[in-house]
């Protein structure tokens, strides 16, 4: 038999700070409410990897336990992301688009090109 374990603590995800905030707002934590009278001891995210586990049931076994997680809806945050994501699929549109190109001269000389046309 053979494991491997691994844990997580806790886990808290900062948004961006408002203009008259001094902290960032929390968008996510594992310290929320605890469930059961043994939760305080476990830790946010546990994960268990056996093979050849000794109950002879299965080759090989994950396990994973997960708390809960505590989450707060921040309206500039979501607004923020949202304005990223539309960014990175723009861009992913347009490397598809410049794609056949790029292969076709080589991304030197794709740069090259690109550089002199932007140049006022």
């Amino acid at each position: 038999m053979c494991s491997v374990q691994a844990s997580l603590q806790s886990l808290s995800v900062s948004g961006l700070p408002e203009l008259d905030a001094t902290q960032p707002p929390t968008l996510a934590s594992s310290q929320g409410e605890t469930v059961g009278p043994a939760a305080a001891d476990k830790s946010f995210v546990d994960v268990l990897f056996e093979t050849n586990p000794l109950d002879g049931a299965c080759d090989t076994r994950i396990r994973l336990s997960v708390q809960p997680l505590e989450t707060t809806f921040h309206a500039v945050c979501i607004k923020h992301f949202l304005v990223v994501a539309v960014v990175i699929a723009l861009n992913v549109t347009a490397m598809s688009v410049f794609w056949p190109t790029i292969c076709r001269i080589g991304p030197d000389s794709f740069l090259a090109r690109y550089h002199e046309s932007s140049i006022p």
